[in-house]
């Protein structure tokens, strides 16, 4: 029988924090999994994390790998809010 797959969302102060139970991301690739057309999946475009980094910049957010990887191994996210320039009135 095939495992389940997971997803887990958790808030704090600096955040939103998404992690799954899948094969999470090696070293090699944490930079790379944000670049448009990376992918290691056969047929993958390599479009998902890009536009989702893209569309979270575009609306003051920035999306983030952490350096330790979710429980039990998989891979995991963060949504950040970028500072606000308060000087700006931003």
């Amino acid at each position: 029988m095939p495992s389940r797959k997971g997803l887990k969302l958790d808030a704090d102060e600096r955040g939103y924090l998404f992690s799954d139970n899948g094969r999470g991301i090696p070293a090699r690739d944490r930079e790379a999994v944000f670049e448009q057309g990376f992918t290691r999946k056969p047929g993958g475009r390599g479009l998902g994390l890009f536009i989702s980094r893209e569309i979270l910049r575009g609306i003051g957010f920035t999306l983030e790998l952490p350096d330790s990887p979710a429980a039990g191994g998989g891979a995991q996210f963060r949504i950040v809010q970028e500072a606000r320039d308060e000087d700006n009135g931003e």
